[in-house]
């Protein structure tokens, strides 16, 4: 059974680090991209009134999801390899101790047990990847989702600060 929850323990881990990565870039730019807008529309407007705040939600949106996507991916890939991990040891163990009950008998042959550490193995990549692929994509979404709404909200206030201070120069110099 050790076989199996190492094998899920290592599954996990590649799976959840994979899919974590993906999920938590795709949360993150969104969150980023929210968050960013609100902030750089409402600098924009205290620097240049009502088209500062058009010019800053926009530039804030695109740092924002800049900043989103990056930090999302880096937490995503962190939360879903520990994630994965965890929960591929423990998906692991279960399909070894099932798999165990199903075909251990007294008097078993050496060219057996090599069989089933193979089988171990197997179920335990199997438990850990699909745990992987479920639990760890799903922590890592949320986890990207919080770190991309809190830098987007840092870079979209810059960025939005930046292009109404911009907008108020161009304005006048006319």
């Amino acid at each position: 059974m050790k076989i199996a929850e190492d094998a899920g323990c290592n599954a996990g881990e590649e799976t959840g680090e994979e899919e974590g990565g993906i999920a938590g870039e795709e949360a993150g730019g969104v969150a980023g991209e929210k968050a960013g807008s609100e902030a750089g529309r409402k600098a924009g407007e205290e620097i240049s009134g009502e088209e500062g705040g058009r010019v800053g939600a926009v530039a804030g949106a695109k740092a924002g999801m800049k900043f989103g996507l990056k930090v999302g991916r880096e937490a995503g890939l962190k939360t879903g390899s520990e994630v994965g991990r965890a929960e591929g040891k423990k998906a692991g163990k279960e399909a070894g101790a099932a798999e165990a009950l199903r075909v251990f008998t007294i008097g078993i042959t050496k060219e057996r047990v090599a069989a089933l550490r193979k089988t171990f193995a197997e179920v335990g990549t199997a438990a850990g990847i699909l745990v992987g692929k479920q639990v760890a994509r799903l922590a890592a979404a949320k986890r990207g989702e919080e770190e991309g709404s809190k830098y987007g909200l840092e870079q979209g206030r810059k960025a939005g600060m930046a292009a109404a201070r911009k907008l108020r120069d161009v304005e006048g110099k006319s």
